[in-house]
């Protein structure tokens, strides 16, 4: 019984560092110095400037985020993009920076910020009560974090952590694996780790089945009388490791990086998709430079009667991932 127990533990223990080495040897091939991931929401909508400062809804691209102490809450509407690039890598822990940038926006804030976007892409403005709506044509928006390669752990600047990054993929993220915390209560973790066999079109280029699916448990995210809630949907591709799409409304590199509340849904892939293919959902891959090149993926503006499978896609993940965004001036 006891040599049971012995062998019991060793396989354990071989089993935790398996896991680790995967985690490690995914985040050192692809976290170096330079290294880049660009991802996108699009839309091949245009938008009407005289109308943008009341429009509703969350956009193609959202999220939320503190500046000089007040809570803002940004809509695109327009094509958005959130790019990580990694700025340098000492002693296995990498320095990130985030880039956020977006067309046709609608910032909302209360109080006084300093603005992050440039007066002359204002479009229009108005304040009612103590909250301010900035309509505008673009915005570009950094911050940076820092990610340890080898255990795929996120922090902040401070040095707190967050939780597991969602750059890539290891052998590590299996169903009640922890992914993010957040001081208020919030605990997110892996629901299923799932194969597709399908093949997964992004604006980078098309990636072949089987992929790997994960699932995240639900979750809620607030911040003034702003709400999302859900679950999060991460596609990867199991040979480099590299996260293929990201559907959901927070996680850990983007809480690191200052923002509680970021998703997006890319509504201009839904074309030119073929037999056995879906388009990514969520912020899709556009760029990176870690994967040795790849081709673009154009799309006409007539939409396929295959991007049914894109849109049963969304359609289910709507069940997980419904978002309720109350303006800030009503209830």
């Amino acid at each position: 019984m006891r040599s049971l127990q012995v062998l019991s533990l060793v396989l354990l223990m071989l089993l935790s560092a398996a896991a680790s080495w995967s985690v490690g040897a995914q985040g050192n091939q692809i976290v170096k110095p330079g290294a880049y991931f660009l991802y996108v929401a699009r839309t091949n909508e245009s938008v009407n400037e005289s109308s943008l400062l009341s429009a509703l809804g969350s956009g193609n691209m959202f999220f939320s985020l503190r500046r000089n102490g007040e809570p803002v809450f940004v809509s695109v509407y327009g094509n958005g993009s959130v790019e990580f690039r990694v700025l340098s890598v000492e002693d296995g822990t990498a320095t990130v920076r985030l880039v956020v940038s977006g067309k046709d926006a609608v910032i909302m804030y209360t109080g006084n910020i300093t603005p992050f976007w440039s007066g002359r892409d204002v479009i229009s403005s108005m304040t009612s009560g103590n909250v301010t709506r900035v309509a505008v044509r673009s915005f570009e928006l950094g911050s940076v974090y820092r990610l340890n390669v080898l255990t795929g752990t996120v922090y902040d600047l401070k040095g707190r952590p967050y939780g597991r990054t969602l750059l890539f993929y290891g052998r590590d993220v299996v169903p009640g694996r922890a992914l993010f915390t957040a001081p208020d209560g919030l605990k997110v973790s892996v629901s299923r780790v799932t194969t597709l066999n399908s093949t997964v079109v992004t604006y980078y280029g098309r990636f072949l089945p089987p992929l790997i699916q994960v699932v995240t448990t639900p979750y809620r995210v607030s911040m003034v009388n702003i709400t999302a809630s859900g679950r999060s949907i991460l596609i990867y591709d199991p040979g480099s490791g590299v996260l293929l799409s990201y559907f959901g409304f927070s996680w850990a590199d983007f809480r690191a990086a200052g923002f509680s509340l970021f998703g997006g849904i890319d509504r201009s892939g839904l074309s030119a998709l073929g037999k056995g293919e879906m388009f990514a959902p969520g912020l899709v891959l556009a760029d990176t430079n870690v994967l040795g090149g790849g081709s673009a993926v154009k799309y006409s503006p007539e939409t396929s009667p295959l991007a049914y499978v894109y849109l049963a896609l969304i359609a289910i993940a709507g069940v997980f991932a419904l978002m309720e965004v109350r303006r800030w001036e009503g209830s």
